[in-house]
């Protein structure tokens, strides 16, 4: 593959928003970088965005796991050796009564939606910055189930 093809990287591209994001990327020409923590639906999106002419890889990712982070940014830079967008757009959110939300789901929503971005961003930055720029988009995502509670 060329160096001059530019390169995304899209947290959360299994489904949803994140899956239209990375198709719609690569039909743009942008070589992506899927992850998501749903492999056999992450290899078939890939699959399918390099079997309609695109360039994509999978890359399994679970977005509450600090090394696992790093290891996206650095597996789609070095693969392609650059890396032009990365979007931040991975969330998640227990269904449940705030009554009900334990501690451990709190510190995996922060984990995922705060923390994820942060160090996503904080890796991607030193590649932008060798390459003179780059572009960060962080989605937010809120849900009325987390913050409903019964009186």
């Amino acid at each position: 593959m060329a160096n001059d093809r530019k390169v995304a990287g899209v947290t959360g591209s299994t489904g949803g928003i994140g899956e239209g994001i990375v198709r719609r990327l690569a039909a743009g020409g942008f070589a992506v970088a899927v992850s998501g923590r749903r492999i056999a639906k992450g290899e078939e999106i890939a699959w399918n965005i390099t079997d309609e002419g695109g360039t994509a890889r999978f890359l399994p990712t679970d977005m509450a796991d600090p090394e696992a982070r790093l290891r996206l940014i650095e597996a789609a830079a070095g693969r392609y050796q650059r890396l032009d967008l990365l979007v931040n757009n991975a969330v998640v959110f227990p269904i449940a009564e705030i009554q009900d939300t334990t501690a451990e789901m709190w510190d995996r929503v922060c984990a995922v939606n705060v923390r994820g971005p942060f160090l996503c961003s904080q890796a991607a930055i030193p590649y932008f910055r060798k390459q003179g720029g780059g572009s960060i988009v962080n989605i937010g995502s809120t849900t009325p189930a987390l913050a409903r509670a019964r009186v």
